[in-house]
């Protein structure tokens, strides 16, 4: 409402970045070389599942860059769970091909 009482709509739109830095990522989705790689800016565990929640694979990831091999995996969705040192749950999608 501006100062004479009459409203006043803006075309402009505001996108807010909601992604945190620290979370780790996938960093190529979909998978299609038999490694998941992601990057992270801390230690964090893992837990890979299949769509039906059976664990696939499980570990740590060290700072920076690391690997997880799923050569072994069948083509289809999965869930990863990354979980920190204070046990914050970050999950994301991975389509494997």
């Amino acid at each position: 409402i501006l100062d004479n009482n009459k409203k006043h709509y803006s075309k402009t739109i505001v996108l807010k970045d909601n992604s945190n830095a620290t979370e780790p990522k996938v960093m190529i989705n979909p998978v299609q070389n038999g490694s998941i790689a992601i990057t992270g800016t801390a230690d964090y565990r893992f837990v890979l599942s299949d769509i039906n929640g059976r664990t696939i694979s499980s570990g740590t990831l060290q700072n920076g860059i690391s690997t997880i091999a799923v050569s072994t995996a069948q083509r289809g969705m999965y869930v990863i769970r990354f979980i920190s040192k204070d046990n914050s749950v970050v999950t994301q999608k991975i389509m494997i091909q």
